[in-house]
Order: C-alpha cells, then sequence, then structure tokens
C-alpha cells in the first residue's frame, strides 16, 4: 500500500468542544498510532493557529500542521509557508469593531491579540474553545503584529450579516455553525492551498491524500484531497462533496472510517 498523507481538522473532528468532548477517544488514538506505526504521516488541517490547538493536540507526534485556515505551515516543526494579514486589513476590521460592538482576535503562531481581553463574552469563548489566557494578549501595536488570521465574535446576527458584506473583499467570512463568531481567513490560503503547498514540499502525489473534516471552512480541502471523508455531525454541504460519510466525533466516525478503507485494523 501506498504511503499515505492524512489530514485531520480538530473541531468536530478530533473533538467536539459544542459537545464537552475535549479529549480525543480510546479509538481516535488508536487509529492516529496505527497510522504513524504503518509509515503514514498524519496532520493537522485547522483553522486555529498553533497556541489555539488544545494541549492534547499540540503535544500529540503530528507530522505537520496546516493551520490558520492555510495561511501557517509546519513539517516536523520547520516552518515551511506563512501568510500575513495586512496592516489596512487590520485598521478595517479595527473599524468595524468599534463601530458594531465586536470582538476580535488577531493570531500569530504563538500569540492571539483580542481588543477586550476582560470582556466576558471574550473570556467566555476562549474557555469554550480551550483559548490558553497565557497566550492572549490585548492590542497594542498592530504595525507590530505577524498575523496569519483574524476571528471575531458578533452580539447579535444582523451584525454578522453586516461583516459578510463588509468583509467580503478582503476575507473569506466562514461563520462557525451555529455561532455568531467567524473565522476572518485570508482569500490567499485555504487548507486545500495548504495541502497543495505541503505535498509539493514533500514530492508526494495528491492521489496519496485523504481528509477528514466536518465544517465549511474543509471545503477547499474536500475539493483538494483524493479521498474527503465527512464526519457524521458534518454541515450537509461538506457531505455532499465527500467521497465517504462516516459516523459522527462521538461514536468514533475516523476509527470506522479508517477500518472500512483498510488503513487499520480492528481495536
Amino acid at each position: 500500500m501506498e504511503k499515505k498523507l492524512i489530514f485531520f481538522d480538530i473541531d468536530g473532528t478530533l473533538i467536539d468542544c459544542h459537545t464537552n468532548l475535549v479529549k480525543m477517544s480510546r479509538k481516535t488514538r488508536y487509529s492516529l498510532e496505527t497510522l504513524k506505526k504503518a509509515g503514514h504521516q498524519i496532520f493537522i488541517a485547522s483553522g486555529r493557529c498553533l497556541c489555539f490547538m488544545p494541549p492534547e493536540i499540540q503535544e500529540y507526534p503530528f507530522d505537520g500542521y496546516i493551520s490558520c485556515n492555510g495561511a501557517s505551515i509546519h513539517y516536523h516543526s520547520k516552518a515551511i509557508y506563512k501568510d500575513t494579514i495586512s496592516l489596512t486589513q487590520i485598521k478595517r476590521l479595527e473599524t468595524f469593531a468599534k463601530e458594531n460592538q465586536v470582538i476580535y482576535f488577531l493570531e500569530e503562531d504563538q500569540k492571539i491579540y483580542t481588543n477586550k481581553i476582560d470582556d466576558p463574552t471574550c473570556l467566555a469563548f476562549a474557555k469554550k474553545w480551550q483559548m490558553p489566557l497565557s497566550h492572549l494578549y490585548p492590542i497594542t501595536n498592530a504595525e507590530a503584529l505577524d498575523v496569519q488570521m483574524a476571528m471575531m465574535i458578533c452580539p447579535n446576527s444582523q451584525t454578522l450579516d453586516a461583516a459578510k458584506v463588509y468583509f467580503q473583499d478582503d476575507f473569506d467570512v466562514q461563520v462557525h455553525p451555529g455561532q455568531l463568531s467567524t473565522d476572518l481567513s485570508l482569500k490567499t490560503s485555504s487548507k486545500g492551498r495548504g495541502i497543495r503547498i505541503l505535498t509539493d514540499y514533500l514530492d508526494q502525489n495528491i492521489t496519496d491524500t485523504i481528509a477528514f473534516g466536518d465544517g465549511p471552512n474543509d471545503m477547499e480541502m474536500f475539493n483538494t484531497v483524493y479521498l474527503p471523508i465527512a464526519m457524521g455531525n458534518a454541515v450537509d454541504e461538506l457531505k455532499e462533496r465527500a467521497e465517504d460519510i462516516t459516523l459522527t466525533v462521538a461514536e468514533d466516525g475516523i476509527y470506522h472510517a479508517l477500518f472500512k478503507h483498510q488503513l487499520i485494523k480492528e481495536i
């Protein structure tokens, strides 16, 4: 069997903060360990920046990370690609936030900056999504930042709709399913483009790629890899694009899909 490159989203795929499944299950960990022992390479492909990934994900020996929806790529701790939000884009975000009571975050690999660091909504968001407060800082000098992605929390759906229009030329506005929060990702980056960059770097054929995901920001990844597998809890549009649909996170969907495709043995 050809050795595969296998890409995993985090939220709704490896774990599910919505349902308080904040750690990988025993069968999920078994799946990852079995893949590595067989010589396949496993990667995170996430909207989160590196320091925003849950501790268990950071500590696990993945072969690399496509983070910030493709704006930052690391392979075995080596940075191989980075795309950066411009100061002009940051200033537009600052203006919109001031006018609309919006909380926003600016993400670098190892630091996250916010305009409302003591706001209860900001702190509740950080707790829910396991954002480490030790890496969270106030924005004091935007000119000095090296930002790969932004996030935003809107006070209501009307503001969220207005943000989609306001930022449509600057970012891909990717709303977190069922939430008033959103990723603001660079149009020049995506998980799919990140996979292309990584496969070129490794001189690997795209036909040897597999991806697991559940959300709208996984669509470009699904349009890129050879075998896109949607979680049972995935949004409908992603399921429609998938080549296979597995069970939910709570039902160990990754384990069952890998067993089905004969990449692991039954535990």
